[in-house]
């Protein structure tokens, strides 16, 4: 069906409504037509019946693709998954959001002659290191000492064995929130989708600002629990896990005084965060989404206050999940890739079943960037000049901030 400036075509009472008005065939009265044309225009973009037709007409008020192959015929009521293999530079990725939002701006501003884009997930392990700045936190209120602090290289760790130190940049973000950490050993998760275009039993209305920070930290939740990792929320955003130390009392040579404070910090238990939330919202179209520490390096975190949250800890699945999952991070590059897309595949399965209940996660389907629609040399070109422009303000950085180390 192709609907233009309010002009609808019915093959079967051959009546042709117009914007101004209508044209009734004998055997349909007018309160009936008007309540075919009230079904048209609010049942029938979802739910297309077989007695409508396209209209065989070429109007410039229809946006022609440059190629009727790029015209989507897939319905908003699925979600597509687009998993990055291996590690993905961290402005290829945000250049393939901003592709998938400004989908979403064209379908804004041009509803009739651009479909509304179905939900994308986008999910992948970063291979720069990245502080990214949300917008109650621009990186423009760090000091020059703050600054140098963040783009210090850090050196390998005693497990990893030698190789050159990897360098971190700054990047501010649109997100909600404040400082955060993006890097190699982190799934990132950026769910791009029109709140209130999603609908389901569940949300009928499609989803709330509340109902959707939810969904991201269940579905997090849920995707720990089968790596036997309990998952939680708590006052403060993000999924946590409960650490419990380990030291145990002694008792001999030991005062009454002491056996208590040591029994105390045996019985203490400290949450720490193992992923963080940060969203972007415009006209109810979210992006962004969540940052998993698989087997994020933690030292990153130690030159920020993560989150903004004072005195408390950052924790990856590496520290908390089994013996076998760490002995598994040890076999090499393809098993940490593997681990990586079974998570990102079940985070996605996870996400499409708290929106559409049980069975929902049949609704995901798995695309690659070339079902996007997307040129890929402006893309290529567009992270190019994204990089050099990052290059260009370390180098500078480096060159204000030289005096202060």
């Amino acid at each position: 069906m192709i609907i233009a400036e309010g002009v609808f075509l019915f093959e079967t009472l051959k009546v042709v409504f117009l914007a101004k008005g209508a044209k009734v065939s004998k055997k349909e009265t007018v309160n009936e037509v008007a309540k075919k044309r009230r079904d048209l225009h609010y049942g029938s973009l979802l739910n297309p019946t077989p007695h409508i037709s396209a209209l065989p007409f070429s109007s410039s008020l229809v946006k022609k693709p440059a190629s009727t192959s790029q015209m989507t015929t897939t319905t908003p009521q699925i979600l597509r998954h687009l998993h990055l293999p291996n590690t993905t530079p961290f402005h290829y990725a945000q250049a393939l959001q901003s592709h998938l939002l400004s989908l979403h701006s064209s379908h804004k501003s041009s509803p009739l002659t651009n479909p509304q884009p179905p939900p994308t997930l986008l999910t992948f392990s970063p291979s720069t290191s990245i502080y990214a700045f949300g917008r109650r936190s621009p990186s423009t209120h760090l000091s020059p000492n703050e600054r140098k602090l963040l783009i210090k290289p850090l050196p390998p760790a005693v497990t990893e064995g030698p190789r050159p130190p990897h360098r971190s940049a700054i990047l501010d973000t649109p997100r909600g929130g404040l400082t955060t950490f993006h890097g190699p050993g982190q799934l990132v998760i950026y769910p791009v989708l029109d709140l209130k275009g999603v609908k389901s039993e569940r949300f009928p209305k499609g989803l709330g600002v509340r109902d959707y920070v939810c969904l991201l930290e269940q579905s997090t939740i849920n995707v720990l629990a089968k790596w036997g990792i309990e998952g939680k929320r708590t006052e403060n955003p993000g999924v946590w896990v409960e650490l419990h130390h380990s030291s145990r009392p002694t008792f001999e040579n030991q005062t009454e005084e002491e056996y208590e404070r040591e029994r105390e910090k045996e019985m203490r238990v400290e949450d720490k965060k193992i992923a963080a939330l940060g969203v972007h919202l415009r006209r109810n179209v979210a992006s962004y989404g969540v940052g998993l520490n698989v087997y994020t390096d933690l030292r990153w975190f130690d030159r920020i206050v993560a989150c903004g949250l004072e005195g408390l800890g950052t924790t990856s699945m590496r520290e908390g999940g089994g013996e076998w999952f760490r002995e598994g991070l040890t076999r090499g590059r393809k098993r940490k890739e593997e681990y990586l897309r079974i998570l990102g595949r079940q985070w996605g399965e996870e996400f499409a079943r708290g929106i559409w209940g049980e069975g929902g996660e049949e609704r995901r389907e798995r695309i690659k960037v070339g079902d996007l629609g997307v040129d890929e040399e402006m893309l290529e070109h567009a992270v190019l000049e994204s990089e050099r422009e990052m290059e260009l303000s370390q180098e500078e950085l480096e060159h204000e901030t030289a005096h202060f180390w």
